[in-house]
This record gives C-alpha cells, sequence and structure tokens, in this order.
C-alpha cells in the first residue's frame, strides 16, 4: 500500500497472542496508529493499548473492506498459533489487495530429547490416542474439546482460562479454570491431585505454557503433542522485536 502523507502510519494487528500485546504496546509508544482485532481465539492477558479493539472482520470478505476503506499501511497477523482461520484470512485479503502482510509466530517447542512425547495432526487424532480407561489432562482450546465426546471409557480434566455455564460437554470429566502462567510446582500438584495418568496439549510454543510440560516431564506422564496446523507462505517474525523492526521498514 503507497504510503501516506501527513498522518501516522496506521498499521493493523490481528491480536490475540501474548506477543500481539506486546508488540501493540511498542509500536503505540513510537507513534504508530494501531487498531487492533482480536478474533475469538485468544490467549490470557489484559486489553492491548490501541486506538481502536474490535472483534473479527468476518472472514476475508470482511479483512478486504477494511483494508479498502480504512487506509492500513500494514498488517500483522498475530494471532495464537492455533487461529489457522484467521491466518487463512489475510493471507486471502492481503494477497487480493497487494497489501504488506507478516506474521508473528514464536517458535513451536523443541521436544527431541524428549522420549514420552508424541506428535499427532489434529485433536481427532488426540481422541484416538487417548488412554483407554484413564484420566487424562486436556488442553487443546474450547473449541476441539468436542473431539473428544466420543471417549466414554476415559476421564478428562480440561484446562479453561475462563468459566463457562451449563454442564461439563464430554461423558465423563470436570473443568481446571485458571489464567495462566502456571509454576511448574503449581502443576505438579495439579496432576497429582486429580491422578492424571496423560496428558494432550497444543504445540503453543513459548514459555508461558512450558511449565506443564515440564511438570509431565518431573512425573513421567507420557504427553501427545498436537502440531499447529499450516499458514500460508509469507514473511514471518517469531518475536515482538522483529515484527516492530519490520514494521518500521515498511513504513
Amino acid at each position: 500500500m503507497p504510503k501516506r502523507l501527513f498522518r501516522k502510519p496506521r498499521i493493523l494487528v490481528l491480536g490475540g497472542s501474548f506477543e500481539a500485546h506486546v508488540l501493540i504496546e511498542t509500536l503505540t509508544r513510537e507513534g504508530f496508529q494501531v487498531v487492533a482485532s482480536i478474533g475469538p481465539e485468544r490467549e490470557c492477558y489484559d486489553a492491548p493499548i490501541a486506538d481502536e479493539a474490535r472483534g473479527g472482520f468476518a472472514g476475508a470478505e470482511g479483512l478486504m473492506t477494511a483494508l479498502k476503506w480504512r487506509r492500513f499501511d500494514a498488517v500483522i497477523d498475530a494471532c495464537p498459533p492455533f487461529d489457522g482461520e484467521t491466518a487463512n484470512a489475510a493471507h486471502v485479503a492481503c494477497a487480493a489487495l497487494g497489501a504488506p502482510l507478516l506474521r508473528l509466530r514464536r517458535p513451536a517447542w523443541s521436544l527431541d530429547a524428549w522420549p514420552n512425547i508424541r506428535r499427532v495432526d489434529d485433536a481427532g487424532h488426540a481422541a484416538k490416542e487417548a488412554q483407554i480407561f484413564s484420566r487424562v489432562f486436556l488442553n487443546v482450546g474450547r473449541r476441539d474439546i468436542i473431539a473428544f465426546q466420543q471417549r466414554r471409557d476415559t476421564w478428562f480434566l480440561a484446562r479453561l482460562h475462563t468459566p463457562v455455564r451449563g454442564r461439563f460437554p464430554l461423558p465423563r470429566g470436570d473443568f481446571a479454570v485458571g489464567k495462566p502462567p502456571f509454576t511448574c510446582a503449581h502443576e505438579v500438584t495439579l496432576l497429582r491431585d486429580y491422578r492424571i495418568r496423560q496428558l494432550i496439549l497444543r504445540d503453543e510454543g513459548g514459555e508461558i505454557g512450558r511449565s506443564t510440560l515440564d511438570a509431565a516431564a518431573e512425573l513421567d506422564l507420557p504427553v501427545i503433542l498436537i502440531n499447529r496446523p499450516g499458514v500460508p507462505n509469507g514473511p514471518i517474525a517469531t518475536t515482538p522485536q522483529e515484527a516492530a523492526d519490520w514494521v518500521r521498514r515498511r513504513v
């Protein structure tokens, strides 16, 4: 998109991740006009400081309309690693209009040396791999819990950041409600108190969720790790600092 004279550069951050929060604060402090769009997939932190915060743009078409009429100079897709829907919508919209697009994604966990971890492609495969007649800790996001509904033989402890109304959605189990970060000691106590025998987690990357893996290693519990969805080709930053540098060069 062409640079605009006599106004602050306007940056659209498709937020939701912890890194989005850091980036928004950095760009705002440096004088950029930042608009934050926080969709349904969000990690746990206070609302970012930005000129405007709103929900999603209703897919690629809604995002294209926003790019046409609101004169954004660049778009940063800084959604959580498992929000593939937003990543695809941003790719389609920015490619159609020639808008600069950067993805901000923290690296996946490097776990080659961990013998007790098995990777699968999605929650459906993870549900098939859950131990029979066991007690399983589940941290797969609110939308993917339903994939485990057919496992009537297994008791699940499903972690959510915020409480939900109504009954537990699986045949057997309960919620563990709490906001990260958690210490390794906290996670060890939780897993022991609920007599957990297996963990099923998403590969969120970063340090915030690492304590759960450390607790599993300390207790020698097996872990099923769900791989991240693929993202379209394009420039990627792995830290908010790298993303801020990209914005400075582009606008």
